[in-house]
């Protein structure tokens, strides 16, 4: 899907001035930019759980520069610009691409810079490790987002036990019962009941014969 996506990303640029089989060639390049960014982000050990950077920085960048490498002068007229040179010919249109790319970066880094150190120094940019293991759908918003259900009661099974104090498990002769067959209150965070049937009492008898 990302893929997709990637080439609908790249062709966005030159869409108005490439011929539409260069078009195939940037959407289907576009999609090769955009697995190549996802393994480098890895390899990198970036977070980036939507391939966001690289679906729409890598592959966008790479629009960029196919609207220098595939535009044609006579596209460029068709498309009404005003310009009436040979930019694509000449190989001048790249370089204008090259230099938009690179102050693209320049401002994004400066801009996305200051907000982000800004919350690193104030607020923090990094959750807890409890909260990363359960996922930020469960954690932040109490909803399952792209994991499989059971792998998520799975993980919250898992932090919960572990912050859990262990409790010894209580038997009915040494563990005063409550008229609802629950022993009081046996500590832990959060408070932990164990519920105990004394012999010959129904599950559901609520201590009444």
């Amino acid at each position: 899907m990302n893929s997709i996506l990637a080439g609908l990303v790249a062709i966005t640029a030159p869409c108005s001035v490439v011929n539409p089989w260069h078009a195939f060639l940037i959407g289907i390049s576009g999609a090769c930019v955009y697995i190549l960014a996802h393994y480098l982000l890895l390899k990198a050990r970036i977070d980036d759980p939507l391939d966001a950077a690289a679906v729409h920085g890598a592959t966008g960048a790479w629009g960029l520069l196919c609207v220098g490498i595939f535009c044609t002068d006579a596209n460029i007229q068709y498309a009404a610009y005003p310009n009436a040179n040979k930019a694509c010919e000449s190989g001048e249109q790249f370089g204008v691409q090259i230099v938009g790319m690179i102050t693209i970066c320049v401002w994004t880094a400066f801009t996305a810079g200051i907000v982000f150190f800004g919350i690193k120094s104030t607020m923090g940019l990094r959750i807890s490790d409890e909260a990363e293991e359960i996922g930020m759908d469960i954690s932040e918003h109490g909803g399952d987002g792209f994991a499989d259900a059971d792998e998520i009661k799975a993980r919250q099974a898992a932090t919960a036990a572990r912050s859990m104090a262990p409790v010894a498990a209580p038997t009915s002769a040494a563990v005063p019962q409550t008229g609802y067959g629950y022993p009081p209150q046996m500590g832990g965070s959060p408070p932990q009941f164990a519920p105990v049937y004394p012999p010959g009492q129904p599950m559901y008898g609520y201590g009444m014969r």
